[in-house]
């Protein structure tokens, strides 16, 4: 009877140990890249170059412009374009109906996540007090969603930056809360407009509540768009999406907290600019995602690069972009916006000012954004030299700089390191061909809720005649004790082989830990770069 017990208990406790902690988990959302720059094409752009496109660009989505046409109306004067759709003109279907259906004969295979642009332009005397004119501007994004839909577009960017006339902060004739409650009526008929055109429309706001709170520091004079945007939220169906692009303090962004800052932002700051009614809308059907400006990242004499030292001055163009584009991805829902002036993703931009394609300018920006938007990029023609042990420490040793201190072994394809108050490394080392590119990954944790030290990845080499090699050597550092249990984040490097090694070590390290103190690492890759080429 006791034997029979035991082996129920035995296969109850196995049957714990397989099974799933939960049924149908939710998955996170597939990052992707949108592209936000002054090439964006038009439709008719597209006819002519999107194979050619699609090739050359490293992205997942574009913003495309919209360019009807007036009846009876020559050139320029009979052209009406989507972006300038603050306006008094009542905008017809019909005059899209030449771009829809050139829209709908293009076959896309890259560019799966595409938005119509627009912009708060003209806004020519705009007033939240004039029905009519408010009439057209939902008329206008009713007919823009609707071709969304029969398009099949995920959608339409509104970009609230005031580059015509003021919108936000201008009522003259009304006090401050007249205003306010006449632009959250305004939200909810844009939203009608907007949302019953198309119930799964996603809004990509470049500023949705982050409206005001970096761009003059001065959120009173932006609530009205705080207002208009709670009006939007009144009547969100259920099926649609609002997207924070989080513009500007996105910009300046550069160190792993500052990225996190933006989380932090939609999840905390922006909290008391929600209507109380529309806190679960919120919390549900909003996204983050994060710009990447590249333009202010290689011009010293941009207005933004200041807000981007020391850090942009301590490591080359294309590792500063790598870090921060990986940091963007991983702070945000599903979608990293990135905006693009002397610039372009593919070739012949017709904007007069863009000096060439970034893989151009920066050869191996292409790389970047195609491995990082596409973790399993290289894993289908590409070997990983590392391996993972089943048992035991395999091919891989543990190294501390006090014998005997700490533990680190492999448990169930993780690593772990705990106690290693100096410093130590879980490592390994493979041959190495001079003049070959490499790219070493790992993720890495802490394993207990409170922790110290820091956590790295290490790349190193030894000579033909075995010893160690000066110089050529890197490493990616970061701090256990600003990180979340649970969290994974990957460590990536990229380094070439210098001429007369040997060995190349992949070094996975700690330092710093107390004794109970543990860090996990996992899915350790070392790619030949040169090799998949």
């Amino acid at each position: 009877m006791k034997k029979s017990l035991f082996t129920m208990l035995a296969l109850l406790f196995t049957g714990l140990l397989v099974a799933a902690p939960v049924e149908n988990p939710w998955t996170p959302k597939k990052k992707k890249i949108i592209d936000m720059s002054w090439s964006n094409p038009s439709v008719d752009y597209l006819v002519e170059h999107l194979a050619r496109m699609e090739q050359e660009a490293p992205i997942n989505g574009i913003t495309v412009r919209f360019i009807g046409r007036k009846p009876g109306v020559e050139g320029k004067a009979g052209e009406v374009h989507a972006h300038a759709i603050i306006t008094r003109d009542v905008w017809q279907y019909e005059w899209f109906a030449d771009q829809i259906a050139k829209y709908k004969g293009l076959n896309f295979t890259r560019f799966t996540d595409n938005f119509i642009y627009t912009t708060m332009t003209p806004a020519r005397d705009m007033d939240w007090f004039d029905d009519a004119y408010w009439a057209a501007i939902c008329n206008n994004y009713g007919i823009l969603a609707r071709i969304t839909r029969e398009c099949n577009m995920t959608g339409i960017v509104f970009d609230p930056e005031e580059y015509g006339g003021q919108i936000w902060r201008r009522y003259p004739g009304h006090s401050h809360a007249e205003a306010i409650a006449k632009a959250r009526q305004r939200g909810r008929e844009f939203g009608r407009a907007v949302f019953g055109a198309n119930p799964n429309i996603k809004l990509l706001c470049l500023f949705l509540f982050s409206n005001g709170t970096y761009l003059n520091g001065d959120q009173v004079n932006h609530t009205l768009s705080h207002s208009f945007f709670n009006g939007v939220y009144d009547v969100l169906p259920p099926t649609a999406t609002m997207i924070e692009g989080h513009e500007y303090f996105g910009y300046f962004a550069n160190t792993d907290t500052e990225f996190e800052q933006l989380r932090i932002d939609l999840d905390r700051t922006f909290l008391p600019r929600v209507a109380a009614e529309n806190y679960n809308k919120y919390r549900t059907q909003t996204q983050l995602a994060a710009p990447i400006y590249p333009d202010e990242m290689v011009n010293p004499r941009h207005p933004c690069y200041n807000y981007l030292k020391p850090e942009i001055e301590q490591i080359p163009f294309l590792d500063y972009l790598r870090q921060n584009l990986q940091r963007a991805l991983r702070v945000s829902d599903e979608y990293v916006w990135v905006y693009s002036e002397t610039g372009c993703w593919w070739s012949r931009s017709p904007h007069p000012k863009v000096k060439g394609t970034w893989e151009e300018q920066f050869p191996g920006t292409n790389r970047i954004f195609i491995e990082l938007a596409n973790p399993d990029f290289l894993s289908a023609g590409a070997q990983n030299l590392v391996e993972v042990p089943t048992s035991g420490m395999g091919k891989w040793m543990f190294w501390t700089a006090i014998n005997h201190q700490g533990r680190g072994i492999w448990q169930n394809g993780v690593a772990f390191m705990t106690g290693v108050k100096l410093r130590g490394s879980i490592h390994t080392s493979i041959p190495a061909i001079a003049g070959h590119e490499y790219m070493l990954t790992v993720e890495v944790r802490p394993r207990s809720q409170s922790i110290s030290g820091s956590a790295s990845l290490s790349a190193s080499f030894r000579a033909m005649d075995n010893a160690w090699m000066r110089g050529p050597g890197q490493e990616k550092v970061v701090q256990m004790r600003s990180r979340q249990r649970g969290e994974w984040e990957t460590l990536t490097i990229r380094i070439v082989a210098p001429e007369n090694c040997k060995l190349l070590y992949f070094q996975m390290g700690v330092a710093g830990l107390k004794d109970n103190d543990a860090v996990e690492f996992r899915n350790p890759r070392l790619i030949d770069l040169t090799a998949t080429e």
